[in-house]
Formats: structure tokens, C-alpha cells, sequence
């Protein structure tokens, strides 16, 4: 969204602000790790590139 032109709950609420809130786009390899509450599942621009700040995700 834009946040100067959409209303925020527009934003707050579209499927993909809510996806990356949810943290719905971390890797299935990294959802049991202990360490996902520290690094979050990284970055979600960085996935398509596979750049995980993990070794044991690497």
C-alpha cells in the first residue's frame, strides 16, 4: 500500500502486510529452530536469494 494515499487499515489489513506479520513466508527449515524467535526468519526481501544469517539454515 501507500501510505499516503491508502487509508492504514487498508494496509494494516492486506493479505500481504498480514503474511509478514504472521511471519507465513519462513522457510519450513527454519520454523522449528530454536533461534527463530531471535532472528525473526530473516528477512523476507532477502528469501529469493536463499541469504540466511543462520549457518544451520545454509
Amino acid at each position: 500500500g501507500n501510505i499516503l494515499k491508502d487509508d492504514w487499515q487498508e494496509i494494516w489489513n492486506h493479505p500481504l502486510a498480514v503474511q509478514i506479520r504472521k511471519r507465513e513466508y519462513v522457510e519450513p527449515k527454519c520454523k522449528d529452530c530454536p533461534q527463530l524467535q531471535i532472528c525473526g526468519g530473516g528477512c523476507p526481501l532477502e528469501l529469493q536469494e536463499k541469504n540466511y544469517i543462520c549457518a544451520e539454515a545454509q
